[in-house]
């Protein structure tokens, strides 16, 4: 069951997009949607290319033009279940919130994850958030369920449209901190291989000549014995891309149990690590509501701090 919400998107294929498949085309053009979201759209008759439905496998062409005619929707024909909650609220306004997310909170309902997510506690803190986005309630980005850190929730239409093209157009500033295995070579640099999801590991992004093209520039903040904490400035926004950066530069990020080595693993589980040192510290936007460029920041969480306080 879908709801339209009268809220059109379209896109022309480019050269380079040619041969793509139309559910990454549109996971990499509406990087605010899970992908999930993208291929329910798609079987629902809400894509089309060139005025025809197609399958989520479907090639694109240059040329194509691909109409969204709708980027709303009733997930399954059923509510969003409130989660009796509180969140780590950093500013609110009329038209955005923004909260610290805690490691270990999935941010869109999926498979296993029904009724305990960032979007059920937003239906039980802010259930007014439906009305202008039944399905995400604002959310217009995502963290990785182990990943802690700052996001920015739209509150009115208005402000939905405008946080989704800042992040289309690449002019939200994101500043992550991240604790690394081993010294880096350059105190300062960037990383800019292309990603796609691996066909034969679905859960695993990595580097391929075909994939989308992924940019993370780093600074090393500060060197311990045998780990470093780096910050790190993604200029795109792919899935895993600052995981999958360090971890192809020979740093995997401490804890990470999808881009590390068996050995690692058990070094970090050694240090008492539970999940990855990977936490979104600033991010820089256009407030919809007050059109000023701000800059907010999540503090580092406690498991955070209490591994740079060992390493220290």
């Amino acid at each position: 069951m879908h709801k339209m919400s009268g809220l059109t998107k379209e896109f022309k294929v480019s050269v380079s997009e040619s041969g793509e498949r139309l559910d990454r085309f549109l996971v990499f053009k509406l990087p605010e949607y899970s992908r999930s979201f993208v291929v329910r759209l798609i079987e629902g008759g809400s894509i089309l290319v060139d005025g025809e439905s197609k399958k989520p496998s479907h090639i694109l062409k240059e040329g194509n033009i691909i109409a969204v005619k709708s980027l709303d929707e009733e997930k399954d024909g059923k509510e969003i279940k409130p989660l009796k909650s509180s969140l780590d609220i950093i500013y609110e306004d009329e038209g955005i919130l923004v909260i610290n997310k805690p490691a270990g909170l999935v941010v869109h309902p999926a498979v296993g994850h029904e009724e305990d997510t960032l979007v059920n506690v937003l239906a039980f803190l802010r259930p007014n958030l439906k009305k202008i986005d039944s399905s995400r309630f604002g959310i217009v980005h995502r963290l990785d369920k182990e990943t802690s850190g700052i996001m920015v929730v739209a509150k009115t239409p208005k402000s939905l449209k405008s946080l989704s093209d800042q992040i289309q157009g690449r002019k939200i500033k994101k500043h992550y901190k991240a604790i690394v295995f081993g010294h880096l070579d350059s105190k300062k640099g960037k990383v800019e291989v292309p990603i796609k999801r691996l066909i034969s590991e679905r859960k695993k992004m990595g580097v391929s000549v075909v994939g989308r093209k992924s940019v993370t520039e780093f600074e090393v903040g500060q060197e311990f014995a045998h780990t470093s904490l780096v910050n790190a400035f993604p200029i795109t926004g792919r899935t895993h891309q600052i995981r999958v950066h360090l971890a192809f530069i020979g740093h995997p990020i401490v804890g990470d149990k999808l881009y590390s080595s068996r050995n690692k693993q058990k070094e970090a589980e050694d240090m008492g690590v539970m999940r990855h040192m990977l936490h979104a510290f600033r991010l820089g936007i256009t407030n919809p509501s007050t059109l000023k460029w701000q800059e907010f920041e999540a503090q580092l969480p406690e498991d955070f701090r209490k591994t740079l306080d060992k390493l220290k």
